[in-house]
């Protein structure tokens, strides 16, 4: 379960779906346009194209409303409207790239239009191009600086970069603009978890208003944080709450399965899993935790079933896989636990723990350089990954590497491993919080 976090993709400004006619009507205000719209006189081909534009749009027939824009911008190329109204278009048509390229245009004809700004900006957080997307939101600040969204957006921005403190910031103040918008408290709360401050992301999840739309997912959010904290039973009295304000929901099922599940009650767990897949029969995440805990419970057989039906939903959700290859690691079927942790890889390369069980799966099978190498790697990724380090040890210990193998026992125990003389078992445990989700 992650904190709900987000941008905010609403209207800015006058520009939405329903009024956008009225703001193609005032006429182009590039180089060119004179301003004065239709009224007092014959319009213009440009006119009449920002018209048929604009009718389109309040029709949501994009498609045709972008020729129309190019109809307006073949007559006139530095209508800013124009710009604008086909970056908007290429934005929802999925096609970013192309509305960058209008939505810059635009920015540099009119500079201080906020409108411009604000979906150049949203071109490209579409892109993914996160630094550029503060800077844009940067400048849009410049000329307006009353509006939370603008605040959430760089936010959220600031947090794809890790500059969890600065988008905490931002969240702040769309907070102080708007102290009843729900996203800013769920976005607030997910950078402090990120920097592993659960008190105060609590703290954060508690202020949503009771009376918004997303506030069952507070709770869920807030009960993970609570058992994440060591508070077991504010946890689950959140989760429950959700359920009862979202029976109809599979995910809030599942979220307090996940709490049952770690703290080893697994009939419950199982029973979560069920009513959520009586609400959604081809919900593979509810498949492999009731599969999990079925394996934890010792029924071998409907854990597998579980776990292959959760793949042939979803042949390429990666803890299907992933949890299917750690079952066939635990029973000693190494080849087919290494085929499946290989695809597991192939689909979330980023996951330390699936290099982890795949060295698991090397090991047993006594090749121990290749699990060296695949420890390694998740150590790389996950720098204070202790259990990591002590299997590695062992690891090295029997390919003749002693001081390695030392170095590895002494980092386990820095990192905070009671002992280094683990069995399997033991191993499994150290990492069961990664079974169900990273």
């Amino acid at each position: 379960m992650t904190v709900m976090r987000r941008y905010y993709s609403g209207c800015w400004g006058t520009w939405c779906y329903t009024t956008l006619a009225v703001l193609l009507l005032t006429g182009c205000t590039g180089r060119g346009g004179d301003g004065s719209g239709v009224a007092g006189g014959e319009s213009t081909a440009v006119e009449l194209a920002l018209q048929a534009a604009a009718d389109a749009i309040v029709d949501h027939d994009y498609p045709k409303a972008m020729v129309q824009f190019t109809s307006a911008l073949s007559e006139e190329p530095d209508c800013v409207e124009a710009l604008l109204g086909r970056g908007k278009v290429a934005i929802i048509a999925g096609t970013p790239k192309a509305a960058l390229e209008d939505l810059s245009r635009a920015a540099v004809l009119d500079a201080d239009n906020s409108d411009v700004l604000w979906f150049k900006a949203r071109a490209h957080e579409a892109l993914g191009e996160w630094s550029e997307a503060v800077t844009t939101y940067d400048a849009l600040a410049a000329v307006v600086d009353d509006r939370p969204g603008l605040y959430v957006n760089r936010g959220f921005a600031k947090d794809q970069l890790g500059n969890y403190e600065d988008a905490i910031t931002d969240y702040d103040k769309a907070i102080e603009l708007d102290s009843t918008w729900a996203l800013a408290y769920h976005n607030k709360a997910a950078a402090l978890l990120a920097m592993q401050r659960l008190p105060q992301a609590i703290e954060a999840l508690s202020q949503v208003p009771k009376d918004d739309t997303t506030y069952y997912r507070a709770l869920m959010s807030r009960g993970i944080t609570h058992f994440r904290n060591g508070d077991k039973e504010l946890g689950l009295q959140d989760l429950s709450e959700a359920v009862r304000i979202r029976p109809a929901d599979p995910d809030v099922y599942l979220q307090r399965a996940g709490v049952y599940h770690y703290t080893g009650e697994y009939e419950r767990a199982i029973a979560d899993c069920d009513r959520a897949l009586n609400l959604k029969p081809s919900f593979a995440e509810a498949l492999v935790s009731r599969g999990n805990a079925y394996a934890e419970l010792g029924q071998d057989a409907r854990a597998i079933s579980d776990y292959n039906r959760a793949i042939a939903i979803d042949p390429g959700y990666y803890l299907g896989l992933y949890n299917r290859g750690l079952f066939y690691v635990d029973k000693g079927q190494f080849d087919k636990a290494i085929h499946d942790l290989d695809r597991a890889i192939r689909k979330a390369p980023e996951k330390p723990y699936c290099y982890f069980q795949r060295g698991r799966a090397y090991k047993g099978k006594l090749m121990f350089a290749e699990a060296v190498s695949e420890f390694s790697r998740a150590i790389e990724l996950e720098p204070e990954y202790a259990i990591a380090f002590a299997l590695r040890a062992e690891c090295f210990e029997q390919l003749g590497e002693t001081e390695k193998a030392t170095a590895d026992r002494d980092r386990a125990i820095v990192l905070g491993l009671e002992s280094t003389e683990l069995d399997e078992n033991e191993a499994k445990e150290a990492t069961q919080d990664t079974q169900t989700g990273p």
